[in-house]
């Protein structure tokens, strides 16, 4: 595999990467913010989760771009050849596991502040919430990736 396929193939992962961390993201700032802060707080938010957003669009549908811009094209390629597909499926596995590594360990964390604010008898924050929503969110996506994710390796090369 050329260099510039190494590197189009880790942008696209990357993006797939950007929209978990978006998806999850968005889901506990949409739980936190609801009612605790004011209007003008949800405007930096916004624009950093667009910015986020537009970053993971580029470098989807632009990955060779990006590819160009970091290796010069006059580099010789190996000789051992791997198909883009292949090193795809590999990086969508990894990928997952990578975001089952972060969702776990928040899903535990969020259901903790749940069970220990009833067990204390305290009034429970809507902080919890937040937290396994998007911990939830993430290790769905995460179980999808590592398992499966077929519609998204099918169009992505």
């Amino acid at each position: 595999m050329h260099p510039n396929q190494v590197i189009s193939v880790a942008a696209r992962l990357l993006a797939l990467w950007l929209l978990v961390d978006l998806i999850t993201r968005s889901a506990a700032f949409a739980t936190v913010f609801r009612g605790f802060y004011e209007p003008s707080m949800y405007v930096p938010v916004i624009a950093a989760l667009l910015l986020n957003f537009g970053l993971a669009v580029f470098l989807w549908f632009f990955p060779r771009r990006v590819a160009r811009i970091l290796v010069s094209d006059n580099e010789s390629a190996p000789t051992q050849v791997f198909s883009p597909v292949m090193w795809f499926a590999i990086g969508c596995s990894l990928l997952g596991l990578w975001v089952l590594a972060a969702a776990i360990p928040g899903l535990i964390h969020g259901l903790f502040l749940l069970c220990l604010g009833l067990q204390s008898g305290s009034p429970v924050g809507d902080d919890w919430r937040g937290i396994v929503v998007s911990s939830t969110i993430k290790l769905v996506l995460g179980i999808w990736l590592l398992f499966g994710a077929k519609g998204v390796r099918r169009p992505a090369l």
